[in-house]
């Protein structure tokens, strides 16, 4: 399978369907991922469309997954060898280390509720295996060009096949990404002139001993014509991008107490996020 061959999992009549991904066609990483939710399935066609440069902002700064990663053993903690020997793991040349990913966080522990959501989405990943679908020359599963693809669905105990289309509807309305009481104080009179927006997230963490760790993502604005840079934002983890770009924008305008005529961006991600 392809990582983007994906499977949905419906755990409850009236539950959204988490979508599972199976990582390691090109022999890069061995992983199987779940995306939960009509949010972590948007993420994942995000991340097919986007560019390099897109895909890596996306992936550390706005993931929301659970993993299973199958590593080296000296790869493991040990929590994670503690965990291994409590289900009785026996393969003694590598291990499985299970983490959760937040929006702005870097990955960590999962805790219970999330490792009961992770054991669902694998038993059902397992039925469709154990099914023979996956192998059927009479079923094809992911129809080239068509958002349909096959979901496990939780009936009386059991697990069924059937198929899902998930055709998502863009939502092109304004949106608001920042509490209405920022827009407040805001320069008033003729705009003039432009300002750059950039980012960079940082090959580090934040965070205590024992505590989830956070990217660190900071954005700075500069005046385009003369090259100031006003002090960088650091966006809340789990905040939205474009809540963490909007914020940034917003400060400098005040600081520069001047709307600007245009906002440069680094890339069309940003556009996009700021034009709503």
């Amino acid at each position: 399978l392809s990582e983007s061959q994906l499977i949905a999992v419906q755990t409850d009549e009236n539950s959204e369907p988490d979508f599972v991904s199976v990582l390691g066609a090109a022999g890069e990483h061995r992983a199987i991922f779940v995306y939960p939710g009509i949010r972590g399935y948007a993420w994942m066609q995000d991340m097919l469309s986007a560019d390099p440069k897109a895909a890596k902002r996306l992936m550390i700064a706005e993931n929301d997954s659970l993993q299973v990663n199958f590593v080296r053993v000296d790869e493991l903690t040990n929590l994670d060898t503690d965990l291994m020997k409590a289900c009785r793991w026996k393969d003694t040349m590598g291990g499985v280390e299970l983490r959760s990913v937040r929006r702005g966080w870097l990955p960590w522990y999962v805790n219970e509720e999330e490792g009961e959501r992770l054991c669902s989405a694998l038993e059902a990943f397992m039925a469709l295996v154990s099914s023979g679908h996956l192998e059927s020359k009479d079923l094809d599963l992911w129809p080239e060009g068509q958002p349909v693809l096959p979901m496990l669905v939780r009936k009386n105990g059991k697990w069924s096949m059937t198929m899902l289309n998930m055709q998502l509807t863009r939502v092109n309305q304004p949106r608001l990404w920042v509490p209405q009481e920022h827009l407040r104080g805001l320069p008033t009179g003729r705009k003039s002139g432009a300002i750059c927006l950039g980012d960079i997230v940082l090959p580090s963490s934040i965070g205590g001993l024992n505590e989830r760790p956070a990217v660190v993502h900071l954005f700075v604005v500069a005046d385009n014509r003369s090259g100031h840079a006003f002090p960088p934002t650091v966006r809340v983890p789990g905040t939205p991008l474009g809540a963490g770009a909007s914020e940034a924008v917003l400060t400098a305008i005040k600081e520069r107490r001047q709307i600007p005529e245009k906002v440069f961006v680094p890339e069309p991600l940003f556009a996009e996020v700021l034009g709503e």
